[in-house]
């Protein structure tokens, strides 16, 4: 069964040979831990644990970064000392600036 096989079977509930494996791979301290330990030097690490290769495609999913390709342009509308108003991804969007807690803040009744 071929990785491709195997992981459409997996996400389709049907019979696989075995779970199809993949890891991001080690740390950077672990590998040289393991090389310590007799890691074949020259080896990757898939490679060695027979994992299954994968695809990477590049999204914007908007879980780390703005879904939308191309990105929209942010804008400034207004910026005083407290707070920025601007407008990202067509949403008009407000900043709090951070005030420093040592000076004393006037507050309006």
């Amino acid at each position: 069964m071929t990785s491709r096989e195997r992981f459409l079977n997996s996400i389709l509930g049907r019979p696989v040979d075995r779970f199809f494996r993949y890891e991001h791979g080690p740390w950077p301290s672990t590998r040289q831990r393991w090389l310590g330990e007799g890691f074949p030097p020259g080896c990757e690490f898939g490679e060695y644990f027979q994992m299954d290769p994968i695809e990477r495609l590049r999204l914007n999913s908007g879980y780390c970064d703005s879904p939308y390709h191309p990105k929209f342009v942010e804008r400034t509308i207004e910026e005083t000392a407290t707070y920025r108003v601007f407008v990202a991804s067509k949403i008009s969007q407000s900043n709090f600036i951070a005030v420093d807690p040592e000076e004393p803040q006037k507050v309006e009744a």
